[in-house]
């Protein structure tokens, strides 16, 4: 791809992604898209000595905390009563396919969500064979959730496919550790809690926006009669979320797509995603919270698991974690990986996109690079293609002196770029 296209691809605004692929709608249960991208070779004389490493667990099924139930039981209850048009009827009949599908599984990770991480880990492998050659030691981090280990057993199979020799360290969340915050970031104060809750100005916006969306071609075509049903748009907006992981399925779920306009997909998408980055991005309502509880010591974790290597101390020829979205994007903020933060809120949708920044199995790597003078440079892949840091000036292309990386974390006033 030229450079011209690629600019092109990144200046595309979030309405056209979308209905380019609508799966893109479904945000943080919009599927991995593999990318063979290699990272830009480094000045010459420089070689791979490392790779740190944090995914998100793979595709997984639905949660019983999200609407999936709920809706079941409304859209029950309308089709009782004989309320349901034509394609009413086909709508609850897919969402009771889905449940059959989902339910029992709550939460598991899928086959695509396995099939996700094998990729990331073989493309790793392909890419970066310097460091998995012989009994290569690989540090490894995770939560105790299932489709976390799951993904990281899948993660390791695919490596150790192509080199059994290869020296695992398994490293599991237990409380009150050092592993906690390599994967998790560390515990709420109450004060600290209390701001996830402050969002007055992104929930203003929001619900200005909503309440000018325009639900008729949805309540005319699902309800026989909508001034019946006069929590329409809501009960569209619950049946959004209760259809998001049905891309996670690998095509054994019904398509969803087809009940609503693009317009709505659209508005039904935005909603969703400003409601995450109130929550998961750095406002002033919430005073970046989630980047100084998960991002800030996830960084410091990640910055001594790297100093440790680079005296010497630490034999790791890579660092595995794999954790959530909601450690992942605060990730991301905490760091200035770009794209993950906003300083407006009506620039949200374009430049914090949720499917771009929380996909599943979505990921950011580090890779260190030395030369003979015991320079380090590094670069920063966000799901496998290289990104820039903030203001930070590269050494060059995409190249950061790790001295001056790590203080740009170390020393990082998040909340500047707000003021």
């Amino acid at each position: 791809m030229s450079g011209l296209a690629a600019i092109s691809l990144w200046a595309q605004d979030s309405y056209t992604l979308i209905k380019e692929n609508n799966l893109r709608a479904y945000g943080n249960m919009f599927p991995y898209v593999p990318a063979s991208t290699l990272a830009p070779k480094p000045a010459e004389g420089f070689e791979l000595f490392y790779i740190s490493h944090f995914s998100r667990h793979g595709s997984r099924y639905d949660i019983d905390s999200t609407y999936r139930h709920e809706v079941v039981k409304e859209l029950e209850a309308l089709h009782r009563q004989g309320k349901l048009t034509e394609k009413g009827e086909q709508l609850f009949s897919d969402l009771m396919k889905m449940r059959a599908l989902t339910d029992g599984n709550n939460g598991e990770l899928t086959s695509l969500g396995g099939l996700e991480h094998r990729g990331i880990a073989a493309r790793m492998y392909e890419h970066y064979p310097e460091l998995f050659i012989g009994k290569a030691e690989i540090q490894t981090y995770t939560t105790m959730v299932k489709r976390v280990i799951e993904s990281r057993n899948h993660f390791m199979d695919a490596l150790l496919n192509f080199n059994p020799e290869l020296c695992f360290k398994l490293d599991y969340l237990k409380e009150n550790s050092w592993n906690r915050q390599e994967v998790q970031g560390r515990d709420y104060t109450p004060e600290e809690w209390a701001a996830l809750s402050n969002d007055k100005a992104c929930r203003k916006i929001m619900e200005e926006r909503w309440a000018k969306v325009d639900a008729s071609h949805f309540a005319n075509s699902i309800f026989k009669n909508p001034k019946e049903v006069p929590q329409a748009k809501e009960l569209m907006y619950k049946f959004y979320f209760a259809i998001k992981t049905s891309a996670c399925l690998d095509g054994a779920a019904p398509d969803f797509i087809g009940y609503f306009t693009p317009d709505e997909l659209y508005e039904l998408w935005w909603r969703s995603n400003m409601s995450w980055f109130m929550h998961h991005g750095i406002t002033m309502d919430n005073g970046g919270v989630r980047a100084l509880v998960k991002g800030k010591p996830m960084t410091e974790a990640i910055i001594k698991d790297a100093e440790d290597v680079i005296a010497g101390r630490s034999k790791a020829k890579a660092t595995l974690r794999f954790g959530h979205d909601g450690e992942l994007n605060p990730l991301l903020c905490y760091m200035d990986i770009e794209g993950s933060n906003c300083r407006e809120l009506s620039q949200v949708a374009e430049q914090a996109r949720d499917f771009e920044l929380v996909c599943t199995a979505g990921n950011v790597q580090l890779l260190f690079y030395r030369n003979s003078q015991g320079k380090v440079l590094v670069t920063v892949l966000h799901n496998e293609k290289p990104s820039r840091v903030g203001t930070l000036e590269p050494y060059c292309g995409l190249f950061y002196e790790w001295e001056k990386l790590r203080d740009y974390w170390t020393e990082r006033d998040y909340m500047a770029f707000l003021r």
